[in-house]
């Protein structure tokens, strides 16, 4: 992309403040994962949350989950991406609930055309087989974490616009003119 999205311009605001927004109403510690060079961002990202870069380079998207996981203060991890804006509070509600409920390790949305990686809610009692699967050369989310959990559980969501991804300036844009 050429620049770090959590600073695109969404709604007057950055995508990353709409997604600290969104995540407010549960009280949870925040914790910001991306690469090591989010470090040079420490300023701008400080007053987001914790910093926690990832533990292992090039380790894509389960390498920022294996570094959170080792960071996480409490017993939950909810992955939230900075890039789907249309995430209503109320989707990551509902998987707390559901892990609740079930007693699963870790919870994750599915939709007709198949399951959606983020956002995802872990235990940590997961870190140390994510670790061993990034160890091993995994960098798939979701087989990995099937494959170290013994229960999760997969909320149904028939609607696929909550995960939309913006991933460029231009589809900000094409974005804010279908909403406006």
């Amino acid at each position: 992309m050429g620049r770090d999205k959590a600073f695109l311009p969404w709604q007057g605001r950055t995508l990353l403040q709409h997604s600290m927004d969104r995540v407010a109403c549960l009280g949870a510690v925040r914790l910001l994962s991306g690469d090591a060079q989010m470090t040079d961002r420490a300023a701008q990202l400080a007053p987001f949350g914790m910093l926690v870069p990832d533990r292992l380079p090039n380790a894509g998207p389960l390498g920022g989950i294996d570094a959170a996981l080792h960071d996480v203060p409490t017993e939950w991890l909810l992955i939230v991406p900075v890039d789907q804006p249309y995430l209503p509070s109320t989707a990551f509600m509902s998987l707390v609930a559901e892990v609740e409920r079930s007693r699963a390790e870790a919870a994750w949305f599915t939709q007709p055309a198949g399951a959606e990686p983020l956002p995802l809610l872990l235990h940590r009692s997961l870190r140390d087989g994510i670790c061993a699967a990034l160890g091993r050369g995994e960098r798939r989310v979701l087989p990995t974490v099937q494959a170290v959990a013994l229960h999760t559980y997969q909320a149904f969501r028939s609607q696929s616009e909550w995960f939309r991804n913006l991933n460029s300036p231009a589809d900000v844009t094409s974005a804010e003119s279908a909403d406006g």
